[in-house]
């Protein structure tokens, strides 16, 4: 049977799919934003976000959730890579986690904003993504108020007075973090600003306890930049179209 959940006590977060719904409940449990939902056979947690369901388990997942997904009318699953469904995928890729204990030396010379400059942030996000599909209103109220409730966090680097790259972590929760992006303006690649962002905001989450840290990745390239700052290959995810 699959029920609705009014507490946090389901909420294990030792992957990022379980951080993720942690830290949604956190900035958006008792709103109409949000569902969060148990299934009692299997323990799995899910959480409908918008039109995506994240479903956080540790077995495959059931006909029962897949049936209950069409009864919500979400459009796209997020899950492990690890369970076959039978629905397409639409994205898949690794998943990566921080384990490095040495603190690694980022540019020092550079000004560096945590959780500030969400605007400049959008700039670079939208230049990097499809515009199309990154609303500047929907992403500032967002990040700023998962900011103002300690559920997401980010950096943003400077070169002089210029905003040339950042690293946004959208859903943060106790003990763990899943970044969502590094990006650095066209201009200003291949320079170190990715690795001084990303490192900032590792270093950010490491002062306030977070230990966990994962990045999901779909194009493999990015191995090259994430692995030699300290990230290793830890699972594999999927979205699946419904």
């Amino acid at each position: 049977m699959i029920k609705l959940i009014n507490n946090d006590a389901a909420f294990n977060a030792l992957n990022p799919f379980g951080i993720r719904i942690k830290a949604l409940y956190a900035a958006y449990g008792g709103t109409h934003l949000c569902r969060f939902y148990q299934d009692t056979l299997s323990g799995a947690v899910l959480a409908k976000y918008g039109d995506l369901l994240i479903i956080d388990s540790a077995v495959p997942v059931s006909e029962e959730i897949m049936d209950f997904c069409s009864v919500l009318g979400v459009k796209t699953i997020l899950c492990s890579g690890e369970f076959e469904l039978d629905k397409g995928k639409s994205a898949e890729g690794y998943i990566l986690k921080y384990q490095t204990s040495e603190r690694l030396q980022k540019q020092s010379d550079n000004m560096i904003l945590l959780n500030d400059g969400f605007r400049e942030i959008y700039s670079l996000l939208s230049d990097s993504f499809d515009s199309s599909q990154l609303d500047f209103s929907d992403f500032y109220v967002d990040i700023s108020h998962k900011v103002r409730h300690g559920c997401a966090s980010s950096a943003l680097v400077f070169s002089g007075n210029n905003p040339v790259s950042c690293a946004v972590a959208p859903f943060v929760s106790d003990s763990g973090a899943v970044i969502s992006a590094v990006c650095t303006d066209k201009t200003y690649r291949q320079m170190g600003f990715g690795r001084c962002a990303l490192l900032s905001l590792v270093d950010n989450l490491n002062s306030i306890g977070v230990s966990d840290i994962y990045v999901q990745i779909e194009d493999n390239s990015l191995l090259n930049f994430y692995c030699p700052l300290g990230f290793n290959v830890a699972g594999t995810w999927q979205e699946i179209k419904v």
